[in-house]
Order: structure tokens, then C-alpha cells, then sequence
């Protein structure tokens, strides 16, 4: 059958406002660095690093990735990998794209949804079924406030003899939500007994908040479960999406040779001068992480004072971990779709918002990014369009 991928809707949002709007509410991405603030963070100085980023040939690299980024991925991301249990991918995207290739017609996937929409399209194009795992807003009770969850029994519910792969996504974009350890080891334990393939996009992995649910980062899958493939990337926790590094980790070296296979029609390599400053990245990522975590605590706190005032317009379960969370239309906002606020956001009041629609989430929530260190200064202009919109109302 024909592989043909639907509108990437999304992406072609921000295709569309991104770099036309002034105040930008809705990335998924952390506060990111100058190529000088990274290369002084390497062990033999700047000077030492710039003169290696500059003495570099600018050919081609090895498909797999350079051997000194595997092995720095390896060592400082997962405590059982090698760095031949790794594969280097340009973005998180290909990554997404050479593992859906590997199913097609007569399999069974499971998706946590919402979902960054290629992790389940690029399947559906190849003729996967895919049956969405979707997580709950489950109100305020004896277990706490208000809070995303994801239903173990539904999951059980989907799983049938057919299925290859479960897709999950922790700390998930666009909620904020992350599993707990046990609930971790139900979804692979779940996966085990079918021996299905568990792909756990881990991206925001590093950015659990101190009063989240969670408060320390899980086990990663691929640690946990031989037939676990990890994603990881330097765009979203550590703030380098301009340098358009991600990887798989996986214990199935068959699976990560067929994926390579697919890169050789896609990238082929990636870029040298970016492998070699993801490896700095990768080499201080807990320091990049907890950089970002600052700046996430303290947008927070702006964000719920926001939230206090415009309690009758806008609701939200606070994120347990990661930069983004799904703000939800109240009062008499419900009256309208979230697309139309959002474009009525970004063309009166130049804020960019991303409406639920994009995610084929019903039209009631928009995600928010509070990862950036322009945060406060957008969302005063959100304020100050949420003010006009009362103001507006009979």
C-alpha cells in the first residue's frame, strides 16, 4: 500500500506564527544556550573546545553517530547501556519515523495519548492500527488535587494478541504528567508478557519538578526491559534544539539495525559540528537540566498567580515534571474553541498559544511553555488579553 503522511497540523502552526509572533506561550522546548556559554561548560575550557569544534573536517560521520557521543550518551543517561546499544538520530523526529517503519499492515500499536502527532501517524500511514491510551484530567478527591492520570486498566483493555509496540511518552508532552515507578512497571511488565516492543520517548526526562508526583526521574525503560527503545534528544530539557541531536537506546541491536537502515534513506549522518557539541551537552546535562528546572520553578509561580486572577476563564492541573502543561477553558470562555482563542491571541495580542485541536484533543485546552526566561514578559500580554476578553463580556 502507499505510504502518504497526513498534514503535520502542528508543525505547520508553527510554521505559520511562530517566528512572526512576538510572545511565545506555547513552546515545548527549555531556555537554550550560545554556542560560547556551551563550549565553556567542556572539561578542557573554551579555549581547548573551541579550538576542537574548529580543527574538524567538515565530512561525513559514521550513521550510527560519532563513537564519543554514543558512549558519553551511554554513560551519562542509562546505567546498563553501551555505546553500541546506541543510534544517533538527527532530532527526536527521525528517531519517531525510522521506528514506525518497522510495522505495517496487520499490527496493533498502542499510543498514550495526546500525542505529538507523528509518534501515531507516521504508523497509520504504513496501515498500523492504532488504538489511543488516553490520559484522564481526573478531579480533586482524597488522592489530591486535580491531576492528569492514566488509567492502568484501560491500557490492559487495548492490548490484544496482535499488538507489537506500546508508545508512551513521560514526562508526557502536552500534560506535564509522569508515571510513577510502579505504574512503569506495569505498562513494561504489561508489554513483557506479549513480548511487545515498549518505545518510551523520554525527552523531557530530567525535568521533574520537587513538588511534582514524581519528584526524581524514573528508571529508564531501556535499564529496565530488553525490548525498551528510549528517545532521547539535547532539544527539550537541556534547551539545544538548534543543534538537531536525538537517539534511541535500545538492547535490541537487531531493531536498531533495521532502524539504521532507515536513516540511510533519511539523513544518512548527522551533522559533525553538532555531535560534537551535543557530547559537551550530554556531558553536563544534569547541570543544564537543573538550570532549566530554575527557571521552570519560578514561571511557575507567575503562572499560578495567573491562573488565581482569571480562575473563572482558564483552569489547569499544574505539571508534575517538564517546561509545558494544558491550560482548559472555564466559565464563559467554554463557549468558544480553543483555536479561535488562540488565533484571536495571536492576532490581536501577538501571544502564541497551542490549541488542543492540534492534538486531536477536543477543543477546550491550549498548551502553555514555561520553560523560556522570557516567560514573565509574554504572559503579562496573555494578561493583559485575557483582561480585554472580560472586559468584552456582557
Amino acid at each position: 500500500m502507499a505510504m502518504i503522511l497526513p498534514p503535520f497540523k502542528l508543525e505547520e502552526w508553527f510554521a505559520k506564527y511562530e517566528f512572526s509572533a512576538q510572545h511565545q506561550l506555547c513552546n515545548s522546548d527549555c531556555e537554550t544556550l550560545t554556542v560560547e556559554e556551551l563550549l565553556k561548560l567542556d572539561a578542557q575550557g573554551m579555549e581547548g573546545a573551541l579550538q576542537g569544534l574548529l580543527s574538524m573536517r567538515l565530512g561525513y560521520t559514521e550513521c550510527t553517530g560519532a563513537p564519543s557521543l554514543r558512549e558519553a550518551i551511554a554513560s551519562n543517561m542509562y546505567s546498563s547501556m553501551t555505546a553500541e546499544e546506541i543510534l544517533v538520530h538527527a532530532g527526536a523526529e527521525e528517531a519517531i519515523f525510522t521506528f514506525a517503519m518497522q510495522f505495517g499492515p496487520g499490527d496493533h500499536v498502542v499510543v498514550m495519548a495526546p500525542c505529538y502527532q507523528s509518534l501515531s501517524a507516521v504508523m497509520q500511514s504504513r496501515g498500523v492500527e492504532v488504538s489511543f491510551w488516553t490520559l484522564r484530567e481526573v478531579d480533586e478527591d482524597s488522592h489530591g488535587p486535580r491531576r492528569w492520570a492514566a488509567d492502568m486498566e484501560d491500557l490492559q483493555a487495548l492490548l490484544r494478541s496482535e499488538t507489537r509496540a506500546v508508545v508512551i511518552n513521560c514526562p508526557h508532552n502536552p500534560t506535564g504528567f509522569t508515571f510513577t515507578q510502579e505504574e512503569l512497571q506495569l505498562v513494561i511488565e504489561a508489554c513483557r508478557s506479549r513480548g511487545a516492543y515498549l518505545f518510551s520517548d523520554e525527552v523531557y526526562s530530567g525535568l521533574e519538578h520537587p513538588s511534582g508526583r514524581q519528584t526524581k526521574s524514573l528508571p529508564k525503560a531501556c535499564d529496565l526491559y530488553d525490548r525498551a527503545v528510549c528517545l532521547g534528544v539535547v532539544s527539550k530539557a537541556q534547551g539545544l534544539a538548534g543543534l538537531r541531536i536525538g537517539w534511541v537506546a535500545s538492547k535490541d541491536r537487531d531493531l536498531l539495525g533495521a532502524m539504521c537502515g532507515v536513516k540511510l534513506y533519511t539523513s544518512i549522518c548527522s551533522s559533525g559540528p553538532s555531535e560534537y557539541l551535543a557530547e559537551i551537552a550530554v556531558r553536563h546535562s544534569q547541570e543544564l537540566c537543573s538550570r532549566n528546572l530554575t527557571i521552570i520553578e519560578d514561571n511557575l509561580h507567575h503562572l499560578q498567580a495567573l491562573l488565581e486572577e482569571f480562575q473563572d476563564m482558564i483552569s489547569m492541573c499544574l505539571p508534575s515534571a517538564g517546561c509545558i502543561g494544558l491550560l482548559r477553558l472555564e466559565g464563559k470562555l467554554q463557549s468558544r474553541s480553543a483555536e479561535a482563542l488562540a488565533v484571536d491571541a495571536v492576532q490581536k495580542a501577538g501571544v502564541l498559544l497551542l490549541p488542543s485541536e492540534y492534538f486531536d484533543f477536543g477543543s477546550r485546552h491550549f498548551r502553555i511553555g514555561f520553560g523560556r526566561a522570557d516567560f514573565k514578559d509574554s504572559l503579562e500580554h496573555f494578561r493583559a488579553f485575557l483582561r480585554q476578553l472580560r472586559s468584552e463580556s456582557p
